[in-house]
């Protein structure tokens, strides 16, 4: 296989992205590189203002802390010896069929979008209609694939987590008691685990492109498309190394200009609010406002930017799939 026209890649990418807004839907499913974080976003304003009122006195106020929580405790643990055990069964029941009818959902849904994603954009990169009629079908036609898929290569993430530490941890207490070696096994494995998780996870992102791809739009089983794609893997390591790296700074460089818009946008009249609303109530008041909508504005753009994106990375990956299969069929995607 060539080296991929990368620039024609973006290109297109850019054009199926602004075309077909359909597609939008999906991306914002898939459950990938979707919005910013705003967790805590404005905690870290709290420490600006100091505190001018006079400190009280520590040994009263620990006193009353825990005067106060030592009544809370006891009306806390009469409360919870009140309720019989087999309520608590019950409850605990409930609250785990609850998380597993969410998780199961949560696992229809990403999937679903994401085999509509992949199916909606071979369909525009062969000039077919694209719209939520057309592509839906084809997610659900190839939902339970997508979810046996999704759920082995959460087995194989799992594992790496696990049983690499736990086998780096073995090895070190066997040779724990013989300094030089504990000392040159630490060294190594904190100098190795940066590169290794990085490699891992891109050989994992690069396996995982090309066999949702055979999945869906080869209608391969799960273990063809496993070995299928670690060869197209293998043979085209380096262009798919540029396409993972290319989508991942595009997601950086989002992701970075996000977070200096949330910061001007939002932070600093966040900041200016709190500081105004001692002297000027009205004014704070007003601002406090135009924030609150500036962050609402702020989360519905941050989500069409993280559903585009999904669509532009999905997109560059099918290009290479089709190019890929050009190379091995003589110029035909067949």
């Amino acid at each position: 296989m060539k080296t991929p026209d990368y620039t024609a890649y973006i290109k297109n990418s850019f054009s199926i992205v602004i075309k077909y807004k359909w597609l939008w839907i999906f991306g914002a499913l898939a459950g990938s590189g979707s919005g910013f974080s705003l967790s805590r976003g404005f905690d870290f304003f709290n420490n600006f203002y100091p505190d001018q009122k006079p400190l009280p006195d520590p040994s009263s106020s620990t006193e009353k802390i825990a005067n106060v929580l030592g009544s809370t405790t006891s009306a806390l643990k009469d409360w919870l010896q009140s309720i019989p055990i087999s309520k608590w069964v019950i409850l605990s029941l409930l609250l785990i069929c609850l998380i597993i009818m969410g998780l199961l959902i949560a696992l229809i849904i990403i999937n679903w979008s994401r085999a509509g994603l992949i199916k909606g954009i071979d369909k525009a990169l062969s000039e077919n209609e694209v719209s939520l009629e057309t592509v839906s079908p084809e997610g659900f036609k190839y939902l339970n694939k997508m979810i046996l898929w999704s759920l082995f290569l959460f087995g194989i993430v799992l594992c790496l987590t696990t049983i690499t530490p736990l086998l780096w941890l073995l090895i070190y207490l066997i040779i724990k008691t013989i300094t030089f070696l504990n000392i040159i096994w630490i060294t190594v494995g904190l100098l190795a685990i940066i590169p290794l998780f990085f490699i891992s996870f891109l050989m994992l992102t690069i396996i995982n492109a090309y066999a949702e791809r055979l999945i869906i739009l080869k209608d391969y089983s799960i273990k063809d498309a496993l070995k299928t794609a670690v060869i197209i893997s293998r043979k085209t390591l380096l262009a798919s190394a540029l396409t993972g790296l290319i989508n991942f700074g595009f997601k950086i460089f989002i992701g970075f200009a996000g977070f200096i818009s949330l910061f001007l946008l939002i932070g600093l009249p966040a900041y200016l609010t709190y500081r105004s609303i001692q002297t000027y109530s009205a004014f704070s008041l007003f601002l406090g406002i135009l924030t609150v909508f500036a962050l609402l504005i702020f989360i519905f753009i941050s989500s069409v930017l993280g559903a585009s994106l999904n669509v532009f990375s999905y997109s560059n990956w099918n290009q290479l799939f089709r190019d890929y299969l050009k190379s091995i069929n003589g110029g035909k995607n067949d």
